[in-house]
């Protein structure tokens, strides 16, 4: 076998591990998600956290399309560093009784924002891989998985600025 044939092999097995772990992610972070709405006490905050997780799933059925496409069973690959995310944002909830709300609701929006961005490196990475391998198909969906949180994370962003913007918390 010639180096770019093995080199080509290796980086489809790399964009395999890879897809597997980012449709672990969003299985995890649908869940997170789930729980993190129930906390928040802002409607704009949750319409926009459960925004997010009608993207999640949304993102979750364009990664199974894509394991459908490389003739795959769709199944996810652990992923140490989206657990370690999930750890804090329980640990958030389970703090929120001795915090104020306007804090909870921002520390629970920062903990959404942090997978987020670990999800858009996801997405741009596979979105490369993809080209790499000559895979428009998943480049497409990948490209449009990366948008999606691009906006979220920038959405995201605004609304943590927005709920403590010292003028609306009262701290005295």
């Amino acid at each position: 076998m010639k180096k770019k044939e093995l080199f080509m092999d290796d980086l489809q097995h790399l964009f395999k591990s890879d897809l597997k772990h980012t449709y672990y992610i969003e299985k995890l972070h649908a869940k997170a998600l789930v729980r993190i709405v129930k906390e928040l006490t802002d409607p704009e905050m949750i319409q926009s956290v459960e925004n997010i997780l009608d993207q999640c799933i949304q993102n979750r059925q364009s990664i199974e399309k894509i394991f459908d496409n490389l003739e795959i069973k769709p199944r996810g690959k652990k992923s140490k560093g989206i657990e370690g995310m999930i750890t804090e944002s329980r640990e958030i909830i389970n703090k929120s009784e001795k915090l104020t709300y306007v804090i909870v609701d921002a520390a629970l929006l920062s903990a959404i924002q942090r997978i987020l961005l670990y999800k858009i490196g996801a997405y741009k990475t596979l979105r490369s891989y993809a080209k790499l391998i000559s895979n428009k198909f998943a480049a497409d969906l990948l490209d449009s998985c990366y948008n999606d949180a691009t906006k979220s994370e920038n959405k995201i962003s605004r609304l943590i600025v927005k709920r403590v913007k010292p003028k609306t918390v009262h701290l005295f």
